[in-house]
């Protein structure tokens, strides 16, 4: 059956995040009462409901779901520290700037779920530490991302879904379920998730954009840079390799195909 789901407000119309990986909801942006304010919504497609996530007060963009279903991860423009001189004083400084205006958050989609970005504790469960104690082998051994999160049967899971085995959403409360995540303030777009790590591009002061990426376990440390001038990007649907494309000078820009890993290889392959 065709019919409207969402259409444009005060502002742009609705800009699409993407589809829950158990295909029940979709997420998108959309200016329902500020236009320089998008808000993050949830279609869900069981009842035809349309939740709004987030606050007019801040703009809200970026949105991805977590392979597990668990986690939709998306970014803010909460920050409000000035970038720089902050003295409105200082030579030809005509007031505070606002610079890196983003930051990283996460709405847990089911109740009870304890943010993978939090500190370790005496309250992280068995699986959590087994967890930990597995992605710190594999990075040991391979010097690449974390393995994802395998949970032990024996603890306690949301309930899954029987329509692809993730667990359902829970939309009741769900906007109060945020979390805000250890990564310092950037200029964030283009959010994806992999289960292991979280990408998105960064935009510095000179307008460069840089593809970067946290670890799912990250405490606060620095986004690692895979790459720098990135036009755009995506990963492909298993998680396992990335698509991007980059400039190069004066010339056309190339296409790189590599493994989901912090770090470009020695040798690359090249798409062109």
């Amino acid at each position: 059956r065709l019919g409207e789901i969402a259409h444009g407000g005060v502002g742009d119309p609705p800009q699409l995040q993407g589809w829950s990986p158990d295909g029940q909801a979709l997420a998108w942006t959309l200016s329902l009462s500020q236009p320089d304010r998008s808000q993050l919504q949830l279609y869900n497609t069981a009842d035809g409901r349309t939740h709004t996530l987030t606050s007019d007060r801040y703009d809200s963009n970026a949105a991805a779901f977590s392979p597990d279903g668990q986690w939709l991860y998306f970014a803010s423009n909460r920050n409000f520290a000035t970038t720089g001189n902050g003295s409105p004083w200082g030579d030809r400084n005509t007031g505070p700037f606002f610079g890196f205006r983003s930051k990283l958050y996460a709405l847990a989609l089911q109740p009870g779920l304890r943010s993978p970005f939090a500190a370790k504790d005496e309250l992280e469960s068995v699986t959590e530490k087994k967890a930990d104690e597995q992605r710190a082998e594999d990075k040991k051994a391979t010097d690449k991302a974390p393995t994802e999160r395998k949970p032990d049967d024996k603890d306690k899971k949301p309930a899954a879904d029987k329509k692809g085995g993730k667990p359902a959403i829970q939309f009741d409360g769900l906007a109060e379920r945020l979390y805000e995540l250890p990564v310092a303030a950037g200029s964030y777009r283009s959010l994806r998730a992999d289960g292991k790590r979280l990408w998105f591009l960064d935009q510095d002061l000179d307008r460069k954009t840089q593809l970067k990426s946290v670890g799912i376990d990250n405490q606060g440390g620095p986004a690692e840079i895979l790459a720098h001038d990135v036009r755009n990007y995506d990963i492909s649907a298993d998680g396992k390799k990335l698509m991007l494309v980059r400039n190069q000078g004066q010339g056309a820009p190339e296409v790189l195909i590599v493994d989901a890993a912090p770090k470009l290889p020695a040798e690359l392959g090249k798409l062109t």
